[in-house]
């Protein structure tokens, strides 16, 4: 009897059914048709991720019990945690973004730790699990905001790192290893039902937000001279001021141009297939992977002000409040994710396999 070969793999965003190849370690087997990553060998031993995950949880430990910014207010010392700043949300009234802030730096990723350090265990349900918080674990996008909060707050008071910045930076390095180490097969997966309405429905309400959000005050500062109301664009105004302007550059990219054209893109796309559109399939698959890299970068703006909420709040001297722009900004956000993660990419082939 001859031998078969291997079996048939659905490609998960095109659905084209091709053989799996072998690869070497740390390559990856793309999809024929739609350029999606299929599988990718891991670079080494897969007894060495349980090791990086619990160096991983010690380094995020740190972050949530020691100091990430430390500054001294007129010989006053002043510090934050991790967990400090979502708490200091909460007692802000401002408990939405505290619980947002909180499970994107803190409960999603030990989530995702977990799932990483097992996730070749045999069980499905960890497979899953990961496949729906990795999306939201924004430990990376949170130093960013460290340092924008540094470069704010080193203008106006003497501003140091603390101990969690540095294990902050220690996780991103090994959340970065943990990926690329543990095996990256991709999981083929049902159609997402109702995707074009889901996704125009999240994509309208995070464009209706998306005005208010930039017009409206991010943050409320009540200074002994007055009270000030800045929005993402005063932020991103004093940043260039104060000679930060590669970092107000990233501002303004990750939280004025990115949702921008973010929604603007994906209303492209979710308009091509209601029109059966065969306009370069390939390009629109790889906008629609663009889409899902960058969404997480926007809550840059949500995190620096969380993080200057925890630290000024001295009431001699200043007090800084989120604004009802954070709320607007952190829904756009959670919205154009929200959309992404609805819209099934298969759909864009479809056009092309009615034609054959």
């Amino acid at each position: 009897m001859s031998n078969p070969g291997p079996a048939l793999v659905g490609c998960p965003e095109c659905d084209l059914l091709q053989r799996p190849v072998a690869v070497a370690a740390g390559d990856a087997a793309l999809c024929g048709r739609c350029g999606a990553r299929l599988s990718r060998a891991p670079v080494g031993a897969p007894d060495r991720i349980l090791p990086l995950a619990l160096a991983a949880m010690i380094a995020l430990g740190v972050a949530v019990l020691f100091p990430i910014v430390i500054l001294d207010l007129r010989g006053t010392e002043v510090q934050t945690t991790l967990f400090g700043t979502a708490e200091a949300l909460y007692a802000d009234h401002m408990a939405p973004l505290a619980v947002l802030v909180l499970a994107t730096t803190i409960v999603y990723p030990v989530l995702a730790l977990f799932t990483l350090a097992f996730r070749n265990s045999g069980q499905p349900a960890l497979r899953r699990l990961l496949r729906a918080v990795q999306p939201w674990c924004m430990v990376e996008v949170f130093v960013l905001g460290v340092l924008v909060a540094y470069a704010k707050l080193a203008h106006m008071v003497p501003v140091a790192p603390g101990a969690g910045a540095l294990a902050l930076g220690v996780f991103v390095v090994l959340w970065a290893i943990m990926q690329r180490e543990a095996n990256g097969d991709a999981e083929r997966t049902f159609r997402k039902p109702y995707s074009l309405a889901r996704t125009w429905a999240f994509l309208l309400a995070a464009l209706a937000l998306y005005v208010p959000a930039n017009l409206l005050p991010v943050m409320h500062t009540e200074l002994v001279s007055g009270a000030q109301d800045d929005t993402i664009l005063s932020g991103i105004a004093f940043l260039w001021k104060t000679g930060s302007w590669p970092l107000a550059l990233v501002v303004f990219v990750a939280s004025i141009s990115v949702p921008l054209l973010k929604m603007l893109a994906l209303g492209g796309l979710a308009t091509s297939v209601r029109i059966r559109s065969k306009w370069r399939p390939r390009v629109r698959a790889r906008i629609y992977r663009a889409l899902e890299f960058i969404g997480r970068w926007s809550m840059l703006d949500i995190y620096v002000t969380a993080i200057l909420v925890a630290l000024v709040q001295a009431k001699a001297l200043a007090r800084i409040h989120a604004g009802p722009g954070a709320l607007a900004f952190a829904a756009v956000v959670i919205l154009t994710m929200a959309a992404t993660m609805s819209f099934d990419p298969r759909l864009i082939w479809d056009s092309e396999s009615h034609a054959t």
